[in-house]
């Protein structure tokens, strides 16, 4: 999910596709609780429960 002020470019994960088939949505805040507000709040969950994963050192 790439978010913009009041719009949003969302790919959702669907069964047996990669990224660059599945469809591309387009999405514009109307209103409260429509589908930006849906995807938006399910995208802060996901940032909120995420966990810091240190980096390892590069190989020589």
């Amino acid at each position: 999910m790439f978010r913009f002020d009041n719009e949003a470019l969302v790919t959702p994960h669907l069964a047996r596709l990669v990224g660059h088939d599945s469809p591309l949505l387009h999405l514009r805040k109307h209103d409260n609780s429509g589908m930006f507000d849906r995807f938006a709040e399910h995208a802060e969950e996901l940032w909120t429960r995420g966990a810091q994963v240190d980096s390892m050192p590069a190989e020589s």
